[in-house]
């Protein structure tokens, strides 16, 4: 989870509706609404994710599958999600808390 410049809360989570791929909320007022379409990781199954906002509100998503040590990067264009180039190799995805 991470808060915009306008205090609103952005959060990934893995999405069983989905079938475990990620998907995001963002906070309006007191109701939570997705953000992008629900889904959005190219992966079948993911296994951990973070996500940070950077200082111009740009939202990026990090999601490792079952492969570890291959991470894969979204960013979110204000309607939807697109990966950043290709699935990185030799890393690991540390937790965010």
């Amino acid at each position: 989870m991470d808060i915009m410049s306008d205090n609103r809360n952005v959060m990934a989570y893995l999405d069983t509706i989905t079938g475990n791929k990620t998907s995001s909320l963002v906070q309006n007022g007191a109701a939570w609404n997705d953000l992008g379409t629900r889904g959005f990781s190219s992966l079948i199954t993911i296994t951990d994710l973070a996500m940070t906002i950077d200082d111009s509100d740009n939202i990026y998503s990090a999601y490792q599958g079952a492969t570890v040590g291959v991470v894969t990067v979204a960013k979110y264009n204000g309607t939807s999600w697109s990966e950043i180039g290709s699935p990185v190799a030799g890393v690991q995805l540390l937790k965010q808390i």
